[in-house]
């Protein structure tokens, strides 16, 4: 088995296509800590900044928020919330460094820029806070993340760093208003950061 290095569009167009779908079901969860963290207002506009399968971007919009998914991957969205689609709930496929959304109230960005190249990074962060008017939300893994798919193995975690070099690089962006490294029994650690313009 070889390791896999495609260009991330054709990487996750191919994972979404398989049985990587059913491995990131944690909606709840990201759910919960989205707004419990921000606690959006009803007809906030939202950007879902690598929403993956559309799941958040779906109860955002069932909470009434208007929402914006962005996903490099066209196949991302499972299908019944891309029967769902509409002008107040629409999805955009591009890369989160290229996309150019409305300008939003709230950006949620989990666990998507730990995935991006190093180079990747402060270009995808400026894009996102260009485009959010009062703060955004992020969740960045903090361990390796290895995928086999077929005869490839994918190692989807490109940019491991310590909470400290995230702290410094969001300090760049803005007030960091709140900020919680979370260790699970798993031996898997995320790290989530709320900037307030």
């Amino acid at each position: 088995m070889s390791f896999q290095k495609d260009d991330l569009k054709t990487q996750y167009e191919e994972l979404w296509g398989g049985e990587y779908r059913e491995r990131k079901r944690d909606f709840n969860g990201r759910y919960f800590r989205f707004m419990g963290a921000v606690n959006p207002e009803i007809g906030a506009t939202i950007i879902d900044w690598g929403c993956g399968q559309g799941q958040l971007g779906k109860a955002l919009f069932y909470d009434n928020c208007n929402v914006q998914m962005i996903d490099i991957a066209s196949n991302s969205l499972d299908e019944g919330i891309k029967r769902s689609l509409c002008s107040e709930f629409i999805f955009i496929n591009e890369s989160i460094t290229t996309a150019q959304p409305i300008p939003a109230h709230y950006s949620v960005c989990m666990d998507v820029l730990e995935h991006l190249e190093p180079k990747d990074v402060v270009p995808a962060i400026s894009n996102i806070m260009e485009h959010t008017l009062r703060e955004a939300y992020f969740l960045i893994a903090l361990d390796s993340d290895r995928w086999i798919h077929g005869k490839k193995e994918y190692d989807l975690h490109l940019t491991l760093k310590s909470p400290e070099w995230w702290f410094k690089l969001f300090e760049k962006f803005g007030y960091i208003s709140h900020r919680c490294l979370w260790e699970s029994r798993e031996n898997y650690s995320m790290l989530e950061v709320i900037i307030r313009l």
